[in-house]
């Protein structure tokens, strides 16, 4: 186990609880945001969409959808997720 990276030995651990799954290959997927949390960013999605502001669209292929930026969560927010 001595010639594994710290990387292979933290995904195996967080693998085994349950926390890291890979589909398909290559694509992991892991529990990042709480559902309280996703739940109040819903929220305040939903009051920014009824406020009447302007508001673009994502990209060109999406009528629906928000740019988090544009709310003021890009710096103290995003950033650090990224």
């Amino acid at each position: 186990r001595h010639n594994q990276s710290a990387k292979d030995i933290l995904m195996s651990k967080a693998a085994t609880a349950g926390l890291l799954r890979q589909r398909p290959h290559g694509v992991f997927s892991f529990p990042a945001l709480t559902p309280h949390f996703c739940l109040l960013l819903r929220e305040e999605l939903e009051h920014f969409e009824k406020s009447g502001m302007p508001c673009v669209p994502p990209n060109t292929m999406n009528k629906n959808g928000l740019l988090l930026h544009e709310l003021g969560m890009h710096d103290k927010f995003l950033n650090p997720l990224l």
